[in-house]
């Protein structure tokens, strides 16, 4: 699953499945900072999972984690439109 290299890569933390349905939880009961809504379906969070700050994109029509944002990510901000 993308989001679990994505999290390993860019956080070096074996998130696992359980790991993602905690962070989805998170998301859901209103525990995370959300940074930025891209769309009606897509929003960025902000977690903190095993005492690690994490960047999510979180799809709200299907309730699942999409990607873990690398942890400089800054709202509003997109390095490739420059």
């Amino acid at each position: 699953m993308h989001a679990l290299r994505a999290a390993k890569k860019r956080y070096g933390v074996e998130v696992g499945l359980l790991g993602m349905c905690e962070v989805r939880s998170q998301i859901q009961q209103g525990c995370s900072k959300l940074l930025e809504r891209q769309s009606n379906r897509v929003a960025i969070h902000e977690v903190h999972w095993s005492d690690v700050r994490m960047v999510v994109v979180y799809d709200n029509v299907r309730h699942t984690l999409v990607t873990f944002l690398p942890p400089e990510f800054e709202p509003g901000v997109r390095p490739w439109k420059r």
